[in-house]
């Protein structure tokens, strides 16, 4: 057909073209009925004219008829408010050549094309092959169907199925939409538009522009492909696969994705995200960061919720915080954070089940934790273990006070304990139902006990030999520590404390109650945050358990 050899005479138009077919190809494989049907209605789109009895254009109307041997023995000169018909379609214009043996004519000023009534087009110039019923329009061209208009300044266009092209640049309007590229091709019948090179689509609330792209002007559903950017009020965005149904609010981003929210970042394979109910999934390689609270989250899955102000991370879930000469790396089943809703800032983060973290001066392990970012204080719930230099602190409950990037205090609340190493075999001991630590320079200097304080303390000269060792017990007491070791004790309440010589202390006696030494879960390094703490086996999880499906693409076509 002359309406494929026009395709084939441009490489673009090739792979647009190229493009379509891989489209149908899509729609065969995905439809779950009817594909023998299916098959047989897309493989005649390029034979109908094939199949249709050829007619002749036929002159409507005209004011003036002529020949001329110069401009051909077969051309019939047609002047004056010129009309005519070929099988559906009507043609108006103020002059044209009508070569009847060949079945072809030339328009000329005021070029005006009716197709089934529904298809309009516009121009200055026009030349149309009646029997391939093909046609090149010329100058301020104009297409106009139901719910689409295209400008361009040439165009290529094929009665049999509706459809037309340009490679000189076109324009389109669809909705609020307006959509612009090099090349382009509209396939009325299917509803879909592809673009290609320079493509741009201008909305109230976004610009989008990329390298090719397919739109569905009856869903009002564009697709994208390669190098892609979002740009709206409220984000940028960049990808190279994905859809975006621009009347329903929803999409789904694929392919080296990356969306920036003010100071917030966001990246994964794949983002669905639902405007209308301002609500998105990330899945497979997610990274979160908030650079005005110098945080980053990582996982495998994620979820946010606008309107309720939050977002969770799970399956390796990673929260990374930086400081100007450190970073904790934190890591649980799930983290949850909480932001502002107008600045989008992280307000709070929840850490939930197996937390642990590692920073140089400190390491931890809990059930679950939170963080305040506006007064920087870390709380640790159910049985949580903290490590500081050669000090490791238990309790019910544990809070950390952060000041200037430093840890200022620590507040042990219920069931108090901080053991200190002493040598491999002996631990100074410190117990009580709180106790409020002290820090200088992320340093342990002073620790108060507040209620059933108990002390194991061993002596030693300045040779560092074992003088005696210390059992104490005080309703308060209040410790200095310097360099990691115990200076002094002061006793508050009805203290005893005896000074026991080391060969009169049995073993036995050595540890108060409650004592447990768990240097064996203390993370040596960033990397041992994910090793379990208990030594069960569990069951693998497959990706599917933890990772819901993505959501299906929508059918191109809107039927």
């Amino acid at each position: 057909m002359k309406f494929c050899a026009f395709l084939h005479k441009d490489a673009k138009c090739k792979e647009i073209f190229a493009l379509y077919c891989s489209f149908v190809t899509d729609k065969l494989i995905f439809m779950k009925n009817g594909l023998l049907a299916l098959f047989v209605f897309l493989i005649p789109l390029f034979s109908l004219a094939q199949k249709k009895e050829k007619t002749s254009i036929e002159v409507i109307h005209a004011d003036e008829w002529s020949f001329d041997k110069d401009v051909g023995e077969d051309i019939t000169i047609i002047r004056g408010n010129a009309v005519f018909k070929h099988d559906s379609a009507f043609l108006h214009c103020d002059s044209a050549y009508l070569n009847e043996k060949a079945n072809n004519l030339d328009a000329f000023s005021n070029v005006h094309v009716i197709d089934n009534d529904t298809i309009h087009m516009w121009g200055d110039r026009l030349h149309y092959e009646g029997n391939s019923r093909t046609a090149v329009m010329y100058g301020d061209v104009k297409l106009k169907d139901p719910t689409t208009e295209l400008y361009t300044d040439k165009l290529f266009y094929d009665r049999n199925n509706g459809s037309s092209y340009y490679t000189t640049g076109g324009e389109i309007f669809n909705g609020d939409n307006i959509l612009t590229s090099i090349y382009g091709y509209y396939f009325t019948e299917e509803d879909m538009l592809f673009f290609k090179d320079s493509v741009v689509v201008t909305n109230p609330d976004y610009v989008m522009k990329g390298d090719t792209l397919r739109y569905n002007t009856k869903t009002e559903v564009v697709y994208f492909q390669g190098p892609t950017t979002l740009v709206s009020e409220e984000n940028n965005m960049y990808c190279e696969n994905g859809f975006y149904d621009t009347k329903n609010e929803f999409a789904q981003f694929k392919e080296n994705i990356i969306i920036y929210y003010d100071e917030q970042i966001l990246s994964a394979d794949s983002i669905y995200y639902n405007k209308a109910i301002e609500y998105g999934e990330a899945f497979r390689n997610v990274v979160m960061t908030d650079t005005s609270q110098n945080l980053e989250v990582h996982g495998n899955y994620a979820e946010y919720h606008r309107n309720d102000g939050f977002s969770f991370v799970t399956d390796s879930a990673l929260a990374m915080m930086y400081e100007d000469s450190d970073t904790l790396f934190l890591h649980a089943d799930t983290l949850k954070t909480y932001f502002n809703d107008s600045t989008r800032q992280a307000e709070q983060l929840f850490a939930w089940f197996n937390t642990k973290f590692y920073r140089n001066d400190i390491q931890g392990m809990c059930d679950s934790l939170s963080y305040n970012f506006a007064d920087s204080i870390i709380s640790l719930f159910n049985d949580p273990v903290l490590w500081s230099e050669e000090n490791q602190l238990t309790a019910d409950t544990i809070f950390i006070y952060s000041s200037n990037n430093q840890i200022s205090r620590m507040r042990l609340s219920n069931a108090a304990f901080i053991i200190s190493i002493d040598d491999t075999l002996q631990f100074n001991q410190i117990q009580g139902r709180d106790m409020t630590a002290l820090f200088t320079d992320n340093e342990l200097r002073t620790v108060l006990v507040d209620g059933n304080a108990r002390t194991i303390y061993y002596l030693r000269d300045e040779d560092e030999s074992l003088v005696g060792i210390n059992k104490a017990e005080s309703s308060n007491m209040k410790i200095w520590v310097e360099d990691n070791e115990l200076k002094r004790i002061a006793y508050m309440q009805q203290p005893h404390a005896p000074l026991y010589p080391p060969d009169k202390l049995a073993a036995g006696e050595r540890t108060l109650k409650g004592f447990k030494w768990l240097d064996s879960d203390r993370p040596a390094n960033r990397h041992d945050i994910f090793v379990r703490i208990t030594e069960e086996i569990q069951t693998p999880v497959s990706e599917s358990d933890v990772i819901p499906p993505e959501p299906a693409i929508p059918d191109t076509t809107g039927r």
